[in-house]
């Protein structure tokens, strides 16, 4: 069969995705995810040349670097990252048929579980607009060179290994990591000796460390310290401890990273101040394995999510790799899979898992259960049983994406987006701060920010500020606006006054419900 007609249920896929999200994109096209306003900052200003504010040690470059060569031939930041995206989404489909067709699954189920993507992916990328899907694409495409059967014997597949391992780095950070773990390991199964293994994976190693550097000075050049992110730190600390620890100088308000941020998750890093770790004392040491034993039943429900033919498959793959002989009789390359399937959440175990970090582990185990089922359960053989078998699978793939972009579609980004238009109709421009103080209601807010142009001073904690104190926060960094919305969306509806006593100035605003202005300067 010519390689052409073999990718064809890509080809169609592909097509269709695309097709579906040009006609859906009207529906979404103001959801931002809630790191897409600090995403799609860093990617204006690359594209407006500011570089040295678009480095980033918290979020990953490649996204943002692609979506600003778009935005400087003229396309607007969002629709942008959407057709990067969707690139991604596309590559996705790619390198999951290429490994399908390599571990020789069946024409139809090939149909199947591409048509059950489309679905998935129609909802990753707006779900995750930067950075997870091109992760994902780049670390299957590594472990399918892996595959290869002269990758042992050609350093030039090697060396493309390490480059492509650099570009999941760029994509995402967690690559750094898991790219070397999932080299040591995997190439272990596939050499015939240490001395091989050691040259194959060297090589890698050192290829994808030399591409990275360029990124990794640039933070240090940044920064001041040697580090390949700064989001793995923050992250791991502020799980463990439950909340982040501010900079010496920051009392009730968070300013934004830079005077034209929309919100201070441009850069947390600016923000944070101490970062207490595992290490730091008996007691956190001791909450870690509470923090594990937590993110372990995450990842049971993270992985429910994306299908419960996942989950079994999971387990399945542990309990093999526990009964040596049972291991010894795979074949080396479902091994090889097997192995990084295992490996890759390692990482998240004492941080935290959503769905989408194993995003990564979804071709592989579309494979994996393919084996499983005609290898293990041969009452099943005949078609009747493995269409039923293999349409269930396929089916549960799409349930959890089709009730996530229904809850997408409903998030109220449509609302954000009008109400930010109408704060630039009515002239309100500057810095502002809100009474709305939960996450997702700072969410919210942080839309309203981005598309109005304004820079918003959260208060992350209302319930420890005084009015005074407020006031007196406000005053010290300037700010403009202080903006009350709905008591129905608040979770702090108090007026504020000024030094005389007196209440600050409501404006009369035109077309804008569900919020009160008051002007703070004169």
């Amino acid at each position: 069969m010519k390689t052409s007609n073999k990718y064809t249920p890509f080809f169609v896929s592909a097509m269709l995705m695309w097709i579906v999200l040009y006609f859906i994109y009207p529906a979404f096209q103001y959801y931002v995810d809630p790191d897409g306003t600090a995403y799609l900052t860093i990617a204006r200003r690359y594209a407006e040349g500011v570089y040295v504010q678009a480095i980033n040690g918290y979020w990953s470059p490649w996204s943002c670097w692609l979506t600003a060569i778009l935005i400087r031939y003229g396309l607007q930041p969002i629709p942008a990252s959407v057709i990067i995206n969707t690139l991604g989404a596309t590559g996705f489909l790619y390198i999951t048929q290429s490994f399908l067709l390599k571990f020789d699954v069946a024409s139809k189920l090939q149909w199947w579980f591409n048509g059950a993507l489309v679905v998935f992916l129609c909802y990753a990328v707006f779900a995750q607009s930067f950075d997870d899907l091109w992760e994902c694409f780049f670390l299957l495409a590594a472990l399918r060179i892996m595959l290869a059967k002269s990758f042992t014997t050609k350093p030039e597949l090697w060396i493309g290994t390490g480059f492509i391992g650099a570009l999941a780095y760029f994509a995402k950070a967690y690559s750094f990591p898991f790219f070397i773990l999932n080299i040591l390991c995997c190439v272990y199964l596939l050499s015939e000796n240490k001395q091989q293994w050691l040259k194959i994976s060297l090589t890698c190693i050192a290829t994808m460390l030399l591409f990275s550097f360029p990124w990794i000075y640039a933070l240090h050049y940044k920064y001041g310290i040697w580090t390949t992110s700064t989001a793995g730190s923050l992250n791991m600390s502020w799980y463990l401890v439950g909340h982040p620890y501010w900079t010496g100088n920051i009392k009730h308000l968070l300013p934004p990273a830079y005077p034209d941020s929309p919100y201070y998750w441009e850069d947390p890093y600016a923000s944070n101040g101490v970062t207490p770790h595992f290490w730091s004392s008996w007691h956190l040491f001791g909450l870690q394995f509470v923090r594990i034993g937590i993110n372990l039943f995450r990842l049971l429900i993270s992985s429910l999510q994306l299908s419960i033919f996942f989950t079994v498959t999971g387990l399945v793959v542990l309990g093999a790799l526990r009964r040596r002989k049972l291991w010894s009789n795979y074949p080396i390359a479902i091994r090889v899979i097997a192995l990084s399937f295992l490996l890759f959440p390692l990482g998240y175990l004492p941080i935290n898992f959503e769905s989408r970090y194993l995003w990564y582990m979804l071709p592989i185990s579309l494979v994996l259960i393919d084996y499983i089922v005609k290898r293990n359960i041969p009452f099943l053989t005949k078609r009747t049983g493995l269409n039923t078998i293999y349409a269930m699978l396929a089916l549960s793939l799409t349930v959890y994406p089709i009730a996530q972009i229904w809850k997408i579609a409903n998030s109220g980004a449509d609302r954000d987006a009008q109400m930010a238009s109408a704060l630039k109709a009515n002239g309100i421009r500057g810095k502002f701060t809100s009474n709305l103080n939960t996450s997702r209601q700072m969410q919210s807010v942080a839309r309203i920010a981005y598309f109005s142009g304004n820079s918003y001073y959260s208060i992350p904690y209302p319930d420890k500020v005084t009015s005074e104190e407020l006031l007196k926060e406000i005053r010290r960094y300037d700010i403009d606006y202080y903006i009350v919305f709905d008591e129905s969306r608040s979770g702090m509806t108090r007026a504020l006054i000024n030094e005389q006593g007196k209440p600050f100035p409501e404006l009369k605003m035109h077309n804008i419900t569900g919020l009160k202005i008051y002007r703070i300067k004169d």
